[in-house]
């Protein structure tokens, strides 16, 4: 429904994304991590996996109502970082130069998650076939095992003493400080909405799937990007429902 609380999803997200791009930056300078390290932390730690897990677990935590503002969450906050991200952050630490605003453009048109969201958009006046809904149902069922797979190939259980602290920093940010500072947000705004209660939860989700494949295909540390992303994931299991809790 369209009301004010739609609002608070996005808001929140950029409020938050900011928040965690500058003290992921700041911080790393004053670690000394080298450019690399610092790159692959600002992509694949700063984005959340707020689709493939924040909606699940919006559902089971909160029910299918609370569902729609996960997707705010995610379409208008998520998305849009990850092609600020794919347009600038990734070509300056992969050492390609960022793009032309006429390039980025064109990659934005271009980009399959981008096309799909528009015509999710038109599907609503124009509903498809029921054989091509289904057709694409099917295909989409693939795109999850072949990015986990993705991401599990490049996963070492052993990681050296060395890369261990930006991993061990970098999902410190992204399960706990960033979470506690929407819930502070949350309990200081002084509203039982389920837009934000919703809100501070996407804020928990552990690094994004598609995030780690981009830094491994640009080869920004492929070691600690697949770590943040399978670490993450596990870790989640456990510092989500304290996030819960505390809503």
């Amino acid at each position: 429904k369209l009301s004010s609380e739609i609002i608070y999803p996005v808001t929140m997200h950029w409020v938050l994304y900011i928040f965690h791009f500058s003290l992921v930056y700041f911080i790393g300078k004053r670690f000394h991590f080298k450019k690399s390290v610092l790159g692959c932390l600002l992509v694949v730690s700063c984005l959340g996996n707020t689709a493939f897990v924040g909606i699940p677990m919006t559902n089971s935590f909160f029910g299918a109502d609370a569902v729609p503002y996960a997707i705010l969450y995610d379409q208008m906050g998520s998305f849009f970082a990850f092609v600020f991200t794919m347009s600038f952050v990734i070509p300056f630490y992969s050492g390609q130069g960022t793009k032309a605003p006429v390039e980025i453009v064109k990659g934005l048109v271009k980009f399959p998650p981008f096309v799909a969201l528009i015509l999710g958009f038109v599907s609503i006046l124009f509903p498809l076939n029921s054989v091509f809904e289904n057709f694409f149902q099917q295909i989409s069922k693939t795109l999850i095992p072949c990015a986990m797979i993705a991401v599990g190939y490049q996963m070492r259980y052993r990681i050296p003493i060395n890369r261990l602290k930006p991993i061990v920093f970098g999902l410190t940010l992204k399960l706990i400080v960033v979470p506690f500072v929407a819930l502070v947000i949350y309990k200081s705004y002084g509203s039982e909405s389920i837009a934000l209660k919703v809100s501070v939860l996407q804020s928990g989700m552990p690094p994004m799937v598609t995030a780690g494949v981009l830094a491994m295909a640009a080869n920004i540390e492929n070691e600690i990007a697949a770590a943040l992303v399978g670490y993450g994931l596990l870790f989640s299991f456990l510092t989500l429902p304290v996030v819960y809790f505390f809503i």
